[in-house]
């Protein structure tokens, strides 16, 4: 699937962060926010890149669009089970032990296995995402991911479920858990299934996690959150609501324009407007 699942993750872990640097706005610095949303961006396209290595790399008729985007391209084996049906299509993406650097200079290590079910724009069809020792640069990510295909909705888009278990992303001892359940809607670029420039999709849904500093959060996207991948930053529209044993904030990404700016709302009433770092 030629999605980005993860792309809202970077707010769980910024507005987290925010929460514990202080209990009270005022002494929340410039400085603070910078680190948070730079964090958050960090965090956010760990799961992105995944996603679209998995993309670009289960196309059923064994060819890949990597070679001709990107400079890593990893090593890929393809089992194909006839014993079942729908017939089940394992794809493993082998970057090595010593990994390999892609064109803007991040280094992957480790492996990508993708387990599908059935074509991908049929309804149950399912892809499962797992990793072996996969690294993304320093951080090392984990988790077992499931999309199903659910279908063509009243308004002809094709929908999907997520879920993520057991996520966790470690960086220089840090460590990050969390785990969703979201539902995605394919609005634009269905037509081009190889080609993900040219999508735009609405996510709905929740998360629930523990942030680098030990605490606990729970969100949930109380407006549908627009992914434009012909934006520089992709989330162009939303509001995600956050809420910790402290307090409850929520992160509104705007009207649809192709900005970085996000405005926090804290539960007395004041505002503060962010700058959302763009993508790796």
């Amino acid at each position: 699937m030629k999605t980005r699942f993860f792309i809202i993750s970077i707010a769980l872990f910024f507005v987290a962060t925010l929460f514990f640097n202080s209990c009270k706005k005022d002494t929340i610095s410039d400085e603070d926010i910078t680190t948070s949303t730079q964090d958050d961006a960090i965090a956010d396209n760990l799961f992105d890149d995944i996603d679209n290595q998995a993309q670009f790399n289960v196309n059923l008729d064994g060819k890949s669009m990597l070679d001709t985007i990107e400079f890593c391209v990893p090593d890929v084996t393809h089992v194909v089970d006839t014993t079942q049906t729908p017939i089940v299509h394992t794809v493993t993406l082998d970057f090595g032990y010593e990994g390999c650097e892609g064109r803007w200079g991040n280094v992957r290590k480790g492996k990508i296995i993708i387990t599908q079910t059935g074509r991908f724009d049929v309804a149950d069809s399912k892809r499962v995402i797992t990793l072996d020792d996969f690294y993304f640069n320093d951080y090392l990510v984990e988790g077992t991911k499931t999309i199903t295909c659910l279908g063509l909705n009243s308004d002809g888009h094709l929908e999907y479920n997520a879920k993520l278990v057991d996520g966790r992303v470690t960086t220089q001892g840090a460590i990050i858990t969390r785990e969703f359940d979201r539902t995605r809607k394919w609005l634009e670029g269905a037509e081009t299934k190889r080609w993900i420039f040219d999508d735009k999709w609405e996510i709905t849904g929740t998360t629930s996690g523990i942030n680098r500093r030990g605490k606990e959060y729970k969100s949930q996207i109380t407006t549908g959150l627009i992914i434009d991948m012909d934006c520089l930053y992709k989330l162009t529209k939303g509001v995600i609501e956050f809420t910790t044993e402290e307090r409850t904030i929520s992160l509104d990404y705007g009207d649809g324009t192709c900005d970085n700016d996000a405005i926090v709302t804290f539960d007395d009433g004041t505002t503060k407007t962010i700058k959302v770092r763009k993508n790796l």
